[in-house]
C-alpha cells in the first residue's frame, strides 16, 4: 500500500474513531479538512517529499491594539520548539496560523488523534488571544504548556 493510501484509510478511520471529530473532508489529492466538536478547523496536507503531514489552522486575526505583543509571543513561541513540540506560529496575509509537521511513516491512528487534539488544545488558547485580546498594559508570557496572559 503506498503512503497517501495509508494516509487516505488513516483519514477515513478518523472520524468515526475520535468524538472530538465532527466530519473529515478531503478538499484535494493530499489535502483533509477535519472539522472539531468545538467548531475548530484543522487542515492536515501530505508533503511528499518530506514524508509528513503537515497540520495547519487559523488562529485569527489579532486585534490592532494587541498586534505587537501578540507577533512578539508567537516569535518567542516558536523558539521554545521543545516544549511546544515543535507547534509553530506564522502569519499570512494578516491572519495568525499554527503548523506542526507530523513524520507520516508509520503513523497510527491513536497517534494521529493524540496529535490532532493536542494541536487543537494549543490553538484553543491562541484563537482565544486573537478573538479576545490581550487588555490594556497585559504581559504576554510564555509557558511550556502554552501562553498566559
Amino acid at each position: 500500500m503506498s503512503r497517501i493510501d495509508e494516509i487516505q484509510q488513516l483519514m477515513e478511520s478518523l472520524g468515526p474513531a475520535s468524538p472530538a471529530v465532527s466530519q473529515v473532508t478531503q478538499v484535494g489529492d493530499d489535502v483533509w479538512a477535519v472539522g472539531l466538536a468545538d467548531d475548530g478547523l484543522v487542515y492536515l496536507e501530505w508533503d511528499p517529499e518530506r514524508d509528513r503531514l503537515v497540520l495547519t489552522s487559523n488562529v485569527g486575526r489579532p486585534r490592532d491594539s494587541d498586534r505587537e505583543k501578540l507577533y512578539e509571543a508567537m516569535l518567542g513561541y516558536n523558539a521554545l520548539w521543545r516544549d511546544t513540540g515543535g507547534v509553530q506560529m506564522a502569519v499570512a496575509a494578516g491572519e495568525a496560523l499554527q503548523s506542526y509537521a507530523l513524520a507520516a511513516a508509520g503513523l497510527e491512528l491513536d497517534v494521529l488523534q493524540a496529535t490532532l487534539e493536542d494541536f487543537a488544545g494549543k490553538a484553543r488558547i491562541w484563537k482565544n488571544l486573537m478573538q479576545n485580546g490581550v487588555g490594556a498594559g497585559a504581559d504576554v508570557r510564555l509557558t511550556p504548556m502554552g501562553v498566559r496572559v
